[in-house]
Parts: structure tokens; C-alpha cells; sequence
């Protein structure tokens, strides 16, 4: 039986999990607005052409431009070669360091899942009977193989909840797997909540596939 206490701790976690990720990213914006903001006030006070023309809010809004070039400048350095090498001893550094790392592993793995392009990395979402029969899981299709005269498989990533960074590599038949037509951020939301965060197509979608998957509707004929 649910309690409303019970429904309470999940609708909490579950606002969490909606609000954190968009409470950082404005707050780390804000705060490059601000110091840029405070780097520029002095010196427009100090420039009489400058200080009696500009509106006031001139200051954030270079200070809002300033933090989107920047976060792309370090992004894109983070891209090359060299950048690659720094954030590898950094990462490194940190992890010698026991309380900052915890902290600062767990924010890159979340913010890497809910930010980072997936396209690439992941095909399509699938639903498979895994580990048992009955039992239902759902995966990544990262590749596919084929091979003359059989009907393929599908590479299969199955993420961990709530760290969907990492988890299990599967070899699963091509026919035993049901895509589903959603998104591959839909399915990311869907393991990072463990289920709680679940949009009503996404929800429609997955009790459509599973009622109408062979195995499912035999068993529920014998009813």
C-alpha cells in the first residue's frame, strides 16, 4: 500500500532530480555574469564617454555574452589535444584528493550524461526480457551485427540507476528486443529517476510494446 509519506519522498527526489541540473547551470552562468560585471563597473565609471552613454544593465548583458564565450572557449580547448591532457592530470590530481573526489566525480558524471551528445554514442532505446524472463529492462542499442543468415544482434548498453555511466554490455537478438519510439534524453531521464521521471508518450509507449509482445499476450490469453 502507498503512503502518502512514501509518494511524498518520491515526488522530492524526483524534483530534485528535475531541479539541480538547471539550479547549477544558472548559477555557474550568474556567476560568470557577476564577476565579469564587477570587472567591467569600475572601469566604465572611469571612462567618462563610456559611463554616460551605456544603460545600466550594458554591464550584465557583457557579462552574460562574456560567460557564453567563455564556457564555448573552454569547451573548445577541452576538444583538443592539449586540453584533453590537462583535464586528464587534472582529473587524476583530484582523485588523490578523498572528499573532493567523491564531490567532483559524481557532478561529472552527471552533468556528462545530461549535457554530453549521445547521438553518437547511442542508436535507438530498446526494451528487452532481462534477467529473466518476464522481467524487463531498458537499453541502448550502441551497434548492430549482422551476419548472412542470421537475423542480427543488437549491442546493447544497460545502464545502472541512478548512474547511467556505468553498467552492462549485452549481445541481445535482434528479435528479442522492442525499440521504442522515443528519444534517447527521454530514456536517459527515465534511469537517471529510476522510473520516476517518465513522460505519458514514453509511459504509453512502454506498456503498448510489453502488452503487445508475444510471450506477454500468450501468458495473458492463459488468464
Amino acid at each position: 500500500m502507498r503512503t502518502p509519506l512514501r509518494g511524498l519522498r518520491r515526488a522530492f527526489f524526483t524534483g530534485l532530480v528535475v531541479i539541480i541540473p538547471v539550479v547549477v547551470t544558472f548559477w555557474v552562468l550568474w556567476f560568470i555574469v557577476r564577476t565579469v560585471d564587477g570587472w567591467l563597473g569600475p572601469w566604465i565609471a572611469r571612462t567618462p564617454w563610456l559611463y554616460g552613454h551605456l544603460p545600466q544593465i550594458a554591464g550584465t548583458a557583457i557579462g552574460l555574452i562574456a560567460a557564453i564565450l567563455t564556457i564555448s572557449a573552454v569547451g573548445a580547448t577541452a576538444n583538443s589535444l592539449f586540453g584533453k591532457a590537462v583535464l586528464g592530470a587534472f582529473d587524476r590530481l583530484v582523485a588523490r584528493i578523498p572528499f573532493l573526489k567523491g564531490i567532483y566525480s559524481a557532478t561529472k558524471e552527471l552533468t556528462t550524461v545530461l549535457f554530453a551528445d549521445q547521438s553518437r554514442a547511442f542508436r535507438k532505446v530498446v526494451l528487452f526480457e532481462y534477467p529473466r524472463r518476464g522481467s524487463w529492462s531498458l537499453g541502448f542499442v550502441t551497434n548492430e551485427l549482422n551476419h548472412p543468415g542470421s537475423a542480427g544482434l543488437y549491442h546493447i548498453f544497460l545502464p545502472t540507476t541512478p548512474n547511467p555511466t556505468s553498467g552492462y554490455f549485452l549481445l541481445i537478438p535482434v528479435e528479442d528486443a522492442i525499440q521504442l519510439d522515443i528519444s534517447i534524453e527521454e530514456g536517459l531521464k527515465m534511469v537517471i529517476s529510476g522510473g520516476a521521471v517518465v513522460s505519458p508518450r514514453a509511459r504509453a509507449l512502454v506498456l503498448a510494446r510489453i502488452g503487445d509482445h508475444p510471450d506477454r499476450s500468450a501468458d495473458m490469453s492463459e488468464v
